[in-house]
Parts: C-alpha cells; sequence; structure tokens
C-alpha cells in the first residue's frame, strides 16, 4: 500500500489499485516506449478528524526508457484526474 502525509496534516493510504493499459508505442527518437493507460486509487484520506474512503481515476501517459542498464520511468504526463 502506498501512504502519503501532506503538509497540511492530510493523510491519503492507497489500498487497492487497478491498472488498464490501452496502448504501447516505441520512442521514435531513442531507446524506449510510451505507455497509455488508466488506473483507479481506492484509498482512505483523514483530514479535519475524520476519515473517509476515495476513488480516484487516472488517465496518463507514461515514458519507459532504459537507463543506466535498468528501465525507468522517465515521463508522466496526467491527461486527466477525476474523482469517482
Amino acid at each position: 500500500a502506498l501512504a502519503l502525509e501532506g503538509q497540511d496534516g492530510t493523510r491519503v493510504r492507497v489500498t487497492d489499485l487497478d491498472v488498464q493499459v490501452d496502448g504501447v508505442r516505441l520512442l521514435r527518437d531513442r531507446e524506449g516506449i510510451v505507455v497509455e493507460g488508466v488506473w483507479t486509487a481506492l484509498g482512505t484520506v483523514g483530514h479535519w478528524g475524520h476519515m473517509h474512503q476515495r476513488v480516484n481515476r487516472y488517465t496518463a501517459r507514461l515514458t519507459v526508457e532504459p537507463v543506466e542498464g535498468a528501465w525507468k520511468l522517465t515521463g508522466l504526463e496526467v491527461l486527466e484526474e477525476r474523482r469517482m
């Protein structure tokens, strides 16, 4: 699970993640790939003395390239963010 704490005391914990890959293409000018897809994160948000569940859906384009002998995420472009 992923946990995160904001400067204002907000605490977020991701408990479930669903990823859908819609397409993969090679980079034109160098080694690597671009992946387009959607991920949905379910978790809890705590702030102002209470906690509640939240579901967010993201549509994004990720770039993955070899860096020093290992494949690394080198780019992330969030195309849409939606609270469900």
